[in-house]
């Protein structure tokens, strides 16, 4: 009877260890800044700052949900954004989708501001840019698209 209360404690064990490794994440490198706001991963935002979040509700097919949730990425200036859910609603065609914005601002100021030139056709310097996006980022609501 001891023997089986030990081999039940053991396997408990080992399987309890087991789920806390699915639990963890192995940081990965975000890809290089594009034009357009790129869907990353969980394990790749660990170097990354978070500057908001953003809902999209719209009738169509998943593909246009993740569509516009680029695009309200784009014209909110982030680099990266991940896709937390993408749901049908009760109405069947509508979905809804939910993301958290991200910015990498330890790239260099240059390659920074050229990408945020890129998206917002903004003529201001860069440093002006740089400035900011980082403001934006410390108000620590959504990002703000007239930006």
């Amino acid at each position: 009877m001891k023997s089986l209360r030990i081999s039940a404690a053991l396997l408990l064990l080992v399987a309890l260890s087991g789920c806390s490794n699915l639990m963890q994440t192995t940081p990965v490198a975000p890809p290089a800044i594009t034009a357009k706001a790129q869907e990353i991963t969980r394990a790749q935002t660990s170097t990354l700052t978070k500057i908001g979040s953003i809902t999209v509700d719209v009738i169509g097919s998943p593909m246009d949900a993740e569509a516009e949730v680029q695009r309200r990425a784009d014209a909110a200036g982030a680099h990266y954004y991940v896709i937390m859910f993408n749901s049908e609603t009760i109405i069947p065609g509508r979905w809804y989708s939910q993301a958290t914005l991200y910015a990498d601002y330890s790239a260099p100021i240059a390659r920074l501001s050229n990408s945020w030139h890129k998206r917002s056709g903004n003529s201001v310097s860069p440093r002006g840019s740089s400035t900011i996006l980082h403001q934006a980022s410390a108000t620590g609501g959504e990002a703000n698209s007239s930006i």
